[in-house]
Parts: structure tokens; C-alpha cells; sequence
């Protein structure tokens, strides 16, 4: 479909790793916490084990939103994501709350953003679909007829294990570098996985209730080389957290 994006946007050059997350909550739920690359982490006097450059995965759509909120609250922007009370005081949580897995809420988040429109909210947050597509595609054309060994870990060269961001060749983007775009962790999205919408700034939020399967991108450690195409969708309900899945933020550009 044919899209216009109208605002620039900062893009993280990686996903969110194990020490990102660490850092900002003093916890690891990643899955793929022991390894070659393991050590103990301390904050706040607790040991922490954990792959520090390794993608975080084993996250909820939830959790993504939260962490996005609190990197936004960190460097002193206005939080994109607004729960409500209610949810906030019952929220669920996998193996308690300091596992950092919040899994459910009672209702969807509001955009912090005049009109909920999330290309105005000023903190940081999961990309649309269609900023998405346009990252896979740019990275596709990058890539070009290079060898995909050199740019992706997937289940040709991973051990089927997530590996450290950033060790492959840069895809270079508008002059930026970009790493892990395809493979080692499929990627949460803001949308709800549904028709590909077209327009200006388009974004899917269409019966925007909780349990709305979410959109994931770029494929993973497990995925074939045939399936890392930018046009390849997937997707899982909020709560789900899989050992395949992470994030990266995106930050409208003023």
C-alpha cells in the first residue's frame, strides 16, 4: 500500500538489550540469560545474571510500553503511553512484579499525544507498522544482493540462540547505521495486526482493545533465510511473551 510519513523519526540502531533493560529495572527476564557471554550484574546490592548485549526477549507488549515509559520519563520526556489507575493497581504479572513481565491490563493504553495521534506523542515508543515497513524496506535495498550471513542471524547461522546486537555489518539507512533489522529477535510493533493501512501517517488501531494481537517484524534466530523479507507479518496477543521476541524504540523528531 502506499504510504507518506510526514515527521522524521530517531530509530534505535539496535533492539533493546539485556543491560538496557537491566539498568532501567534492577531485573532480566530473558530467557537466553546464560551463555558464553553470562556475568552477574549489580544493582542495588541484588546479582543479576544476564548476556549483556544480547537482545532482551521473553517480553510482553505490556512490558515493551512500560520500558518505553520509563526511558521517556529517564531522559525527561513526556511519557507516550498513559494506563490507567485501575490497571496500573491490578495489573498481572508473571512470576510477581519484580520479574519486570507485565502481562495484561484491563484497558488499552491512551496515546499521550493531542488527538491520540501516537506520530505527535513526544516520548519514546514501539514503532507504527508503517515506519516498520519502511525500515525493512530500506534495509532490504541496503542489503541488496549481499550475503545475508553478514547482516542477520537466523537459523541457518545462530545455533537457533539469540546472539549479541550489533556484530553483524552495519545496514546503512539515510546515512545511519542499523543493526538486527532481520533476524535474532522479532520485533513488537504498536499495531494491531490487521490490513495493512494506507495514507498519511497511518496508523492500526482499530478495535484497539487489550487483547488484540499486536504486530511483530524481521523475523528471529529460528527464522529461514527465505522468510526474512520485509513483507513477511506476524503477529501475538500483548500478553504473549516468547523467546523470540523484543523491541526497539522510535522517537518522533520535532
Amino acid at each position: 500500500v502506499e504510504v507518506t510519513l510526514t515527521h522524521p523519526i530517531e530509530v534505535m540502531s539496535t533492539p533493546v538489550t539485556q543491560r538496557m533493560w537491566f539498568e532501567l529495572t534492577g531485573v532480566n527476564p530473558a530467557f537466553y540469560k546464560k551463555g558464553a557471554n553470562s556475568f552477574l550484574g549489580i544493582k542495588d546490592y541484588r546479582h543479576v545474571l544476564l548476556q549483556a548485549d544480547h537482545p532482551i526477549e521473553y517480553i510482553t507488549w505490556w512490558s515493551a510500553l512500560r520500558f518505553a515509559n520509563l526511558v521517556s520519563t529517564n531522559t525527561r520526556l513526556k511519557p507516550a503511553y498513559l494506563f490507567d489507575r485501575e490497571t496500573l493497581a491490578n495489573a498481572n504479572y508473571i512470576k510477581g512484579a519484580s520479574s519486570g513481565l507485565f502481562i495484561n491490563a484491563f484497558k488499552a493504553p491512551k496515546i499521550n499525544a493531542p488527538g491520540g495521534n501516537i506520530y505527535e506523542a513526544e516520548g519514546y515508543r514501539l514503532p507504527t507498522e508503517a515506519e516498520q515497513e519502511y525500515l525493512l524496506q530500506l534495509a532490504s535495498v541496503a542489503i541488496g544482493t549481499g550475503e545475508l550471513t553478514s547482516y542477520a542471524w537466523f537459523e541457518q547461522n545462530s545455533s537457533r540462540t539469540t546472539q549479541p546486537v550489533g556484530t553483524h555489518k552495519p545496514i546503512i539507512i539515510n546515512g545511519n547505521k542499523f543493526y538486527d533489522l532481520f533476524g535474532n529477535v522479532l520485533e513488537w510493533g504498536n499495531d494491531i495486526l490487521g490490513k495493512l493501512k494506507g495514507g498519511v501517517n497511518p496508523v492500526n488501531l482499530r478495535g484497539h482493545t487489550r487483547e488484540r494481537s499486536r504486530v511483530m517484524r524481521g523475523g528471529d534466530y529460528r527464522t529461514h533465510d527465505i522468510y526474512l523479507r520485509p513483507d513477511r507479518r506476524y503477529g501475538e496477543t500483548p500478553s504473549t511473551h516468547s523467546v523470540s521476541t523484543g523491541f526497539r524504540l522510535v522517537r518522533t523528531l520535532k
